[in-house]
């Protein structure tokens, strides 16, 4: 499932490809329908920026109202400027470019959404984004205050804590991982029982290590790709996550243990303390 990183990537992206854009049309090719169907507008939108919360792509709009969307398991958009359906295509925005110097003739380009799994939405909303929880980039160091005290009053494990997108929007399975073995941290020790230095450095190592995929425009493990088709580079730099027993830690050299939960996690029990 895509991540904070790999939302971020695609929202730049869309950003860059929707400026100066309109959508004048909305598609639905396939006969099947997404995790939240929703009813389009009929008219021309413009559209005024994209902005993310967490694992949320807004579509900005015209008087407050945005496109909501999730990108869920194996969501993906791709730009086509002759629009040829493909299996999985669930939603086309045909847009109008607005740069386009030959006002007689518009030019129209297509942003598709593809999900083969369908766990993601695309939803047109009359309101503003409603934004929730905390973001590990975009919030402030006041907010993330408030978090480690959540944390501090928090009977669940430390992995478990960091996966609840109640607190925390835009972790997953992979950086929350990966930030725990950065920060020497077990990832089933109760957060009330840990100290509040070690839950600091947890959530000082969960935006580290995000803003470290950032930089590498994500992790791709199975079939993420940018609107741009481009695949992430933060799978060569994985300590831990998707390791298994033969593998030996690069901090201690020693082998790794993984127990399954409602997902497997992999740690170092020498080095996670």
């Amino acid at each position: 499932m895509p991540e904070l990183p790999e939302v971020e990537t695609v929202r730049s992206e869309l950003e860059d490809l929707l400026a100066d854009q309109k959508v004048i049309d909305i598609k639905n090719p396939s006969k099947f329908t997404l995790r939240k169907p929703v009813d389009w507008p009929k008219k021309k939108i413009d559209v005024s920026g994209v902005s993310r919360w967490g694992k949320r792509i807004f579509i900005n709009l015209e008087d407050e109202n945005h496109f909501d969307i999730s990108l869920g398991m194996t969501g993906a958009f791709r730009l086509d400027n002759s629009y040829k359906s493909k299996l999985h295509d669930h939603v086309v925005l045909c847009l109008e470019d607005q740069k386009t110097k030959n006002k007689s003739v518009d030019r129209i380009t297509y942003l598709v959404y593809n999900d083969p799994r369908r766990f993601g939405w695309i939803q047109y909303k009359n309101e503003a984004p409603v934004l929730k929880g905390w973001d590990p980039i975009l919030s402030s160091s006041k907010e993330k205050e408030g978090l480690i005290q959540k944390m501090r009053a928090s009977k669940k494990d430390l992995y478990s804590f960091l996966m609840d997108q109640t607190h925390i929007v835009g972790l997953g399975n992979i950086y929350v991982q990966e930030a725990l073995f950065r920060a020497g941290a077990y990832p089933f020790k109760r957060a009330n029982k840990t100290s509040y230095k070690k839950l600091s450095l947890v959530i000082d190592k969960a935006q580290e290590v995000l803003r470290e995929a950032l930089r590498y425009k994500g992790t791709t493990i199975i079939n993420y790709r940018s609107a741009t088709g481009q695949e992430g580079g933060f799978q060569d730099k994985l300590k831990v996550y998707g390791k298994t027993k033969l593998d030996k830690c690069s901090v201690c050299s020693g082998p790794f243990k993984k127990i399954q939960k409602a997902r497997s996690v992999t740690f170092c029990r020498s080095c996670q303390k």
